[in-house]
């Protein structure tokens, strides 16, 4: 009799061996995608935000001022959004605002840290973000209210 080979037993535990090793490695993969994908939400977030306040020191407009991604995208002020999860153009919005002037120093300056910027992504489901300057901006990336 030839008994070259592995037993049933020996494959039997091998099998088991690497669906112990899958079980394991499975679910910090996909932690580990689903926080790389939230890291390059937040790039989107961050790149918008920036955008739009140069946007905004560019023409001087007055607050109350939406600025579409699209528009800040086809103008040169921030490369493609893209979104991470089906790879397609990532739309949404950047809402300028002014801040009260809560310290009443009377100050009517148009000033970079005046105003706050709320920015809204329609690509991941409505997500919204609000980044300040200025006195606020231990309020950046807050979840919108």
């Amino acid at each position: 009799m030839n008994n070259k080979g592995f037993s049933m037993i020996e494959l039997l535990g091998v099998i088991v061996i690497i669906g112990i090793l899958a079980g394991l490695a499975i679910p910090a993969v996909t932690k580990y995608i689903g926080k790389t994908r939230d890291r390059a939400y937040d790039n989107i977030y961050e790149s918008a935000y920036a955008a739009a306040q140069n946007k905004f020191m560019h023409d001087l407009d007055n607050s109350g001022i939406t600025y579409s991604l699209d528009d800040l995208y086809n103008q040169g002020y921030m490369d493609e959004p893209i979104d991470p999860s089906n790879k397609t153009f990532c739309d949404g919005t950047v809402l300028v605002e002014e801040i009260e002037d809560e310290d009443h120093d009377g100050n009517t300056d148009l000033e970079v840290s005046e105003f706050k910027y709320k920015v809204t992504l329609d690509c991941t489901g409505n997500k919204c973000r609000e980044y300040y300057t200025g006195k606020d901006s231990k309020k950046n990336g807050s979840p919108c209210s």
